[in-house]
């Protein structure tokens, strides 16, 4: 046997519960690792079969409890990730081909999803040697402990992308959500494998006295978590309310500078068409509607409109900062008395706004395959900041956190923004770029765990949609019709306070890690008993 199919293939001698008459049947490592994969897929967007995650890593379970070297359950996890990213996030090839024009982009998708899979692969890895000594509690609980632990992992660095994590499958499942403002997302990720784990163990020892024991345990725990989710869905609304009309210009991504000069006169036509009549309290445009390093000039227009309309205006903006010369991409808010505050985004998009290790790279490689890098990085913002205008009829003034594209898919952005005080999260995005509407609504479930974890409303822009409004608790209140030029008016509430969440941060992460150690010595002592007899 070679050494690459001795790192997925069962070992010829499996674990003693293997043997019994009524384990599940001998399906190879690799059916089993695809099987997960395509579960996996189904519980995400585009399916959006959310029920299917409390068992699509069953089979992957299965099979990791089977494996009986370190780079076997390495393997299998490593193949689960790499067909369940590939799958999930092929418009990151679309994306580029469309943008540049040139098959490069698929060439970076089958770069980067094997980098990605590396998670899963340390996960099963991981989880594995931690858990192969321990009994069936402890090794359904080291899975999930350290799933979690490897999910936050994947949120640090500038290069991350922790992208369809496991508890964005259940954005649409509202009752589900309702304890991630203590936990995090995490927690809910942390269940969803619980349920898994019970799944897995109940398939291997079906007919044994007490084999449904792990899964009616976390089959009660989950239902528990959505009874009384439901019962925190009840909770009163905020007395404050900020309307907001939001505009959707629908504008392409691409069409060069040519292009701008018409997408700022459309969301402006857009503007003053909101009627008085709506009472409106904010116009929100979305990311990058002001290409001010092209057009300085918009600036003055945009003061100009807020005065006109008697209404403050936030928008998505290109900026340059006159003293530095870096380039940020950056939210402005326009007061109607001629003030202007600014937040630069802090996490920005490798390859879309900046080229991680510029200098080693060539200046131009147009002529292998017809694409060129952007010549100038844009300059990340320091620090989280909100913005704020004062309300006809509020002693305080409202108080706005903001959230640019993809720096909804890092819980630590919102949470900042919440203990500075913000009332109201904002989204501002150019999902136009990607191409797909499965991009899209994986990009909208990050947004809807933001808003759960955060108790705040989150108001969403975007070009060309998906444009709504999540309130406090996770629910999708108002939506516009994608790829349609629309206004969305709402009244999304204005709320203060701070969840467990937002104030200890990420001690579940912390708790999972603490959890880990304690079961691998755990595992470790049994070990070292059972050598002794």
């Amino acid at each position: 046997m070679s050494q690459s199919e001795s790192i997925i293939t069962d070992s010829a001698h499996p674990p003693q519960h293997a043997a019994n008459r009524h384990s599940f049947p001998r399906v190879s490592a690799v059916r089993l690792a695809l099987l997960s994969a395509l579960l996996l897929w189904l519980s995400h967007s585009p399916a959006k079969l959310f029920p299917v995650a409390y068992i699509a890593l069953a089979p992957l379970l299965i099979s990791l409890t089977r494996a009986r070297k370190f780079w076997q359950a390495f393997g299998r996890a490593y193949l689960c990730g790499l067909v369940f990213m590939g799958m999930t996030c092929y418009w990151i090839g679309l994306t580029i081909v469309g943008y540049t024009g040139s098959q490069i982009g698929w060439l970076a998708w089958l770069v980067l999803m094997p980098i990605l899979a590396l998670y899963y692969g340390l996960w099963g890895s991981v989880a594995w040697r931690l858990s192969r000594n321990l009994t069936d509690g402890g090794r359904i609980l080291a899975y999930a402990a350290t799933w979690v632990v490897v999910e936050w992992l994947r949120t640090l660095g500038s290069l991350s992308m922790p992208w369809a994590q496991l508890s964005y499958s259940q954005y649409l499942f509202t009752p589900a959500l309702q304890w991630i403002d203590v936990t995090g997302a995490y927690g809910l990720s942390f269940l969803i494998v619980l349920m898994n784990g019970g799944v897995a163990y109940w398939v291997l020892h079906r007919g044994e006295e007490q084999s449904t024991r792990w899964v009616w345990l976390a089959g009660t725990a989950t239902l528990l978590v959505c009874l009384t989710g439901t019962m925190k869905m009840l909770l009163p609304h905020a007395p404050q309310v900020l309307k907001v009309a939001i505009t959707q210009g629908n504008f392409p991504m691409k069409g060069g500078s040519d292009l701008l000069p018409s997408v700022f006169e459309t969301v402006q036509r857009m503007t003053r068409a909101v009627k008085p009549s709506d009472k409106v309290d904010l116009v929100v445009w979305s990311e990058s509607t002001l290409p001010l390093v092209s057009y300085p000039r918009f600036a003055s227009q945009m003061t100009a409109i807020a005065k006109e309309i008697r209404t403050p205006i936030l928008s998505g903006a290109q900026t340059r900062n006159d003293k530095t010369g870096a380039e940020n991409n950056s939210a402005l808010l326009f007061g109607i008395d001629g003030t202007t505050s600014q937040y630069d985004k802090q996490h920005l998009v490798p390859f879309g706004e900046y080229i991680p290790y510029r200098k080693s790279w060539p200046d131009s490689i147009a002529g292998k395959s017809g694409f060129d890098f952007f010549p100038t990085d844009l300059t990340p913002g320091t620090a989280s900041q909100t913005l704020s205008y004062s309300k006809d009829g509020m002693s305080t003034p409202v108080t706005f956190g903001v959230l640019i594209c993809y720096e909804g898919t890092y819980p630590p952005l919102a949470t900042a923004s919440a203990l500075q005080g913000a009332n109201i999260l904002f989204s501002l995005s150019n999902d136009a770029w990607s191409q797909s509407h499965s991009q899209r609504e994986q990009h909208l479930a990050s947004i809807v765990m933001r808003a759960a974890e955060t108790r705040r409303d989150i108001v969403r822009s975007t070009n060309n949609g998906i444009s709504c409004v999540v309130d406090a608790q996770g629910r999708i209140a108002a939506q516009s019709p994608t790829d349609t030029e629309t206004t969305l008016t709402y009244n999304a509430e204005i709320r203060s306070g701070l969840t467990p969440y937002v104030r200890f941060g990420d001690w579940f992460v912390a708790l999972c890690a603490l959890v880990a150690l304690l079961l691998f010595r755990k595992g470790e002592k049994l070990r070292k008993a059972r050598t002794k007899t």
